[in-house]
């Protein structure tokens, strides 16, 4: 077998998220937030900002 392209798990898969609050940006793996299944608004990842503490969201 060859592969032709690479991918990431989906664990590994890195986002980017600015807090809402302080204006921090954050650069964290998808295994570091938490998973949230929304079927109206879609899914989504969040993390505590290191800052204030707020929440962090990213489309998954």
């Amino acid at each position: 077998m060859e592969i032709i392209k690479r991918g990431t798990k989906p664990e590994d898969a890195r986002h980017i998220g600015t807090c809402a609050n302080c204006k921090t940006e954050v650069e964290f793996a998808r295994s570091e937030g938490v998973v949230t299944h929304d079927q109206r608004d879609g899914s989504f990842v969040s993390v505590d900002c290191p800052v204030c503490v707020y929440k962090i969201h990213s489309d998954l």
